[in-house]
C-alpha cells in the first residue's frame, strides 16, 4: 500500500496568483463540473514552474473544493471524473519542420502523468469504496509554456476568488474576463463563445441569458470579502448582443461584447506589491528563527560542563520547542471548517506557559495557543499535525 506519511508536505496558499497562457482560454472544459475546475486550476497553482512530478494530499486537495465536509470517498469520485476529463483533453499543436514546405501537426495532453492513490478499509485494491489520499501530476513538456513560459501575453486570477465563484458558467466567464482585466472590454464571436462557455446545443438565446449569463453577471459583480478584504471581481460588468443578418443557431446575433470597469495599472502593482512585502517579512521572520535555532545549539555545544543543571535544562527546552517551528497543524474553527496553520513563533510566560503563535495559511490571520508544558504542546501537536 501507497505509504502517505512519506511524502513532503507542500503548504498551499490560496490568496496566491494562478497565471496561464492565454491559449489555455480557447479550452471548451466539457464535462468538468464546478468542483473539477476548482481541483484543476488549484492543480495548475501548485505545478506552475516546477518540472518535476508534485503530489498533493486529501486536505490540500479538499482546499480546492470550497467544502470542508467532503469525504475522502467523495473526492475519490470527483478525482476520478476529473481524470477521465483530462484524458479528453487535448492540444494539438502545428509547427514547421526544417523543410520550410513541411508542418508537423501532434496531439499531447496537459498532464504527462496524472496519478491517484488512494486506500479501501480492507487493503483490496479492488473494493470500490476507495478514499482519496493523493494526487500526483507532472506537465508535459510540450505544453510548459502554458503555465511556466509566462510573457506578457497571460491571463491572472486569485485562485481563492475563482473557487468562491459558484457555477461552472460563472467560472469560465471569469477566466475570460480576467484576460481583459486592463481594457473592460472582451469582443468574441457568438460561435466560439458558445463553444468555450460549454453552452448545450438546445439552449436558445433567452435561455442562455436567462440561465447563464444573468446569473453569471450577478454573481461575478457581487462583493464578497477575501482575507479581510472587501472586493468585487468586476465592476459595472454588462453585456451587448452583437446582431448580424441571416438564421441558423442564435438566430441573427452573431457575438457579444462585455463591458467593465478595467482595473488599473496602479491597482495591478499595488496588489503585487503588497504580495512582495508578506512574503520578504515572512522570509525575515524564518531567516531569524533559524539563527536562533543555530545560536542555541552552538550554546549547547560549547557547554560542556555547566555550571548548573538549570543552564544545560532551558537550552535543551528551547531546541525541543523551536523544533515545532514553522510545522504545520490542521485544526476545525468555529465554522466547523478545517484550518490549515502554520506555527510561526513559540515563547514562554512568566508562568512558564508555552504560548504557540499560529499564522492561517488561507487568509494569513494570526491567532495564539496557550499549552502548559512540553507535554502538553507535544500532545496536541501530534493529534493535529499534518
Amino acid at each position: 500500500m501507497y505509504n502517505l506519511k512519506n511524502q513532503t508536505k507542500k503548504a498551499t496558499k490560496m490568496n496566491e496568483v494562478v497565471k496561464y497562457h492565454n491559449d489555455f482560454n480557447k479550452l471548451n472544459l466539457n464535462g468538468f463540473s464546478e468542483l473539477q475546475q476548482n481541483i484543476l486550476f488549484g492543480l495548475i497553482f501548485a505545478i506552475k514552474d516546477k518540472k518535476e512530478t508534485i503530489m498533493l494530499d486529501y486536505g490540500q486537495i479538499k482546499e480546492f473544493t470550497k467544502n470542508s465536509k467532503l469525504t475522502g470517498q467523495e473526492l475519490w469520485k470527483q478525482a476520478q471524473e476529473l481524470e477521465k476529463n483530462l484524458s479528453k483533453l487535448d492540444f494539438t499543436i502545428i509547427k514547421p519542420c526544417e523543410d520550410s514546405k513541411i508542418f508537423e501537426r501532434a496531439t499531447y495532453n496537459l498532464f504527462k502523468k496524472f496519478s491517484l492513490f488512494y486506500s479501501t478499509s480492507d487493503n483490496n485494491p479492488d473494493n470500490p469504496n476507495k478514499s482519496l489520499g493523493q494526487i500526483e501530476v507532472k506537465i508535459n513538456e510540450e505544453f510548459a509554456y502554458l503555465i511556466n513560459e509566462l510573457t506578457a501575453n497571460f491571463t491572472r486570477f486569485e485562485l481563492a476568488e475563482f473557487i468562491a465563484l459558484s457555477g461552472k458558467y460563472t467560472k469560465t466567464l471569469y477566466r475570460l474576463l480576467k484576460q481583459f482585466r486592463s481594457t473592460g472590454l472582451l469582443h468574441i464571436e457568438w460561435k466560439e463563445f458558445l463553444r468555450v462557455m460549454d453552452i448545450p446545443e438546445s439552449y436558445k438565446i433567452c435561455d442562455i441569458e436567462r440561465q447563464i449569463l444573468k446569473p453569471a453577471i450577478k454573481e461575478l459583480t457581487a462583493p464578497r470579502t477575501l482575507f479581510d478584504i472587501k472586493r468585487t471581481p468586476f465592476e459595472s460588468l454588462s453585456y451587448t448582443k452583437i446582431k448580424g443578418k441571416g438564421r441558423g443557431r442564435g438566430g441573427n446575433v452573431i457575438g457579444i461584447e462585455f463591458y467593465f470597469t478595467p482595473e488599473t495599472t496602479n491597482e495591478i502593482e499595488q496588489r503585487a506589491n503588497k504580495r512582495n512585502l508578506e512574503i520578504i517579512a515572512q522570509n525575515i521572520w524564518c531567516e531569524e528563527a533559524r539563527n536562533k535555532l543555530k545560536r542555541l545549539r552552538d550554546i549547547k555545544q560549547k557547554t560542556e560542563e555547566p555550571t548548573t543543571n538549570q543552564v544545560t535544562t532551558e537550552i535543551e527546552d528551547e531546541l525541543e520547542v523551536d523544533n515545532y517551528l514553522y510545522r504545520n497543524l490542521r485544526m476545525k474553527n468555529r465554522f466547523d471548517e478545517y484550518d490549515t496553520l502554520k506555527i510561526q513563533n513559540i515563547s514562554k510566560d512568566e508562568s512558564g506557559n508555552i504560548i504557540v503563535t499560529l499564522r492561517n495559511a488561507d487568509d494569513n490571520h494570526i491567532s495564539e495557543m496557550i499549552f502548559k508544558d512540553l507535554k502538553h504542546l507535544e500532545n496536541v501537536f501530534n493529534r493535529y499535525a499534518i
